[in-house]
């Protein structure tokens, strides 16, 4: 399907794989103002499109997807039926790789992933499994549902370092019919009693959990010989040693196994389901434990790490311009330096540019400027100009009137005698003040004789 090709509403830009049931895109759903929403749809393959019960399979898958919501699970956005193009499942895009991706180039590479990041993927995918375990119905019955899919191929890694479950598309859950005998699943990581076609519970996803945890740290199958690591038995084999639990620890093939995750992986992969953890909590908090313990600090920045060491960051979208074209791209957004044109005016095949001169300004100058520096020169366009300066007048000190206000509110409160005295006082006091002829004595020339009293 070419890049250009639109599927439904959505547009198409490349197809990222297909199974047995299913094929995948990754896609663009566009929305107003050209803007738009990278999503991943899935559907029926076109070979299966008429079978129902690819059809019943792919209904419930959405029934169960669109009801989880986890931060380690794949989100669900929505469900379409359009007619002849099929139904469309709506997901989530996940820009990185899946864990089998990073095993594979790891062994390639003759490396190894280092094993308390393995722990840690394993530790978040289990608390996504835990959450799908303990989901609960409107009327709040439990769903009981098993993914039955555990494997390295659905524990996705973005390249931010995010781990999330993907394909719920052959879970089983109370909501359906499940047929008794029937195999879902991969050989390789089913537990004892889902091989043997058993009823199955969350016990049997802790059980495929521990057969990923033992590929990550010795990065070969627990099933494989010892001849050749890399190759599983045949399917009949294979089913065999599932059925009756044939393996050796991981230890007997990588010595670097810490003790502790050692444990872990045995337990999880016991052949009685009594024995295993008994809920995928209880084996995200078995690897915090030992985390703490060995005092390892592991993040989502270790996964990143790891992952763009063996596989890089490299974007796989197409419509993403070259780094060269975005760096100009940029430039050209940004206004660019006005060219200087001394030399232009020679030149007469050339268009003049016009050079925007700059506005001289002007600085006035208050109080204080004017008492520190009164003037000051500066040379432009060839001659001497002098600042101007504006001195504004001190304002008048309202002192004295505030004073005489006070003083008449004061004698006001006064009583007769006693604003008589005040205002003879303030009389003889005015009386001597200096004036320009000397010091008035009085108003007649003389002193006042003592006793004597001014009226108002």
């Amino acid at each position: 399907m070419s890049s250009a090709e639109r599927l439904a509403s959505f547009e198409i830009i490349k197809r990222l794989g297909a199974g047995g049931m299913a094929e995948v895109f990754l896609a663009k759903k566009l929305g107003a103002e050209g803007t738009y929403k990278l999503l991943v749809l899935k559907r029926i393959h076109p070979s299966h499109a008429r079978s129902r019960r690819f059809r019943a399979m792919f209904v419930e898958e959405a029934h169960l997807a669109t009801r989880l919501n986890h931060p380690n699970i794949v989100q669900v956005y929505e469900f379409l039926d359009h007619g002849d193009e099929g139904l469309l499942l709506a997901m989530e895009y996940v820009e990185g790789y899946d864990l089998g991706r990073l095993m594979s180039v790891a062994r390639q590479k003759g490396t190894r992933i280092p094993p308390w990041v393995s722990a840690y993927i394993i530790a978040e995918a289990a608390k996504g499994l835990h959450y799908a375990h303990e989901r609960r119905d409107e009327g709040g019955s439990p769903l009981a549902i098993v993914h039955r899919d555990v494997s390295p191929q659905n524990i996705l890694l973005s390249i931010e370092g995010a781990v999330k479950i993907a394909d719920f598309g052959i879970a089983s859950a109370n909501l359906f019919r499940e047929e008794p005998g029937t195999l879902k699943g991969k050989f390789g990581y089913m537990s004892p009693e889902q091989a043997r076609g058993e009823r199955v519970d969350r016990r049997s996803d802790i059980y495929g959990l521990g057969v990923v945890l033992y590929e990550v740290l010795a990065l070969r199958s627990p099933y494989a010989s010892k001849a050749d690591p890399n190759v599983k038995p045949q399917d009949e084999e294979l089913l065999e040693a599932v059925r009756n639990g044939n393996f050796l620890p991981p230890s007997e093939h990588v010595g670097e196994i810490p003790s502790e995750l050692e444990a872990i992986v045995m337990r999880a992969m016991s052949h009685d389901r009594e024995d295993r953890f008994q809920t995928a909590r209880d084996m995200a908090g078995a690897i915090g434990r030992a985390l703490l313990a060995k005092q390892e600090l592991v993040d989502a920045s270790n996964i990143e790490t790891v992952v763009t060491m063996l596989l890089g960051r490299s974007s796989i979208l197409p419509s993403a311009p070259p780094p060269s074209e975005a760096a100009q791209q940029t430039l050209a957004a940004i206004p660019q330096k006005r060219a200087n044109t001394a030399g232009l005016a020679e030149q007469d095949d050339e268009p003049k540019v016009s050079v925007r001169r700059p506005r001289e300004v002007r600085h006035v100058a208050g109080p204080r400027d004017a008492a520190r520096r009164p003037t000051r020169a500066r040379a432009g366009g060839g001659q001497r100009r002098r600042l101007q300066t504006r001195v504004r007048k001190p304002p008048r000190d309202p002192r004295s009137h505030r004073l005489q206000a006070r003083r008449a509110l004061d004698v006001d409160r006064l009583g007769p005698s006693r604003r008589a005295a005040r205002l003879d006082h303030r009389h003889r006091r005015a009386a001597r003040e200096p004036v320009a002829g000397g010091v008035r004595r009085g108003l007649s020339g003389g002193r006042r004789p003592r006793g004597a009293r001014g009226r108002v």
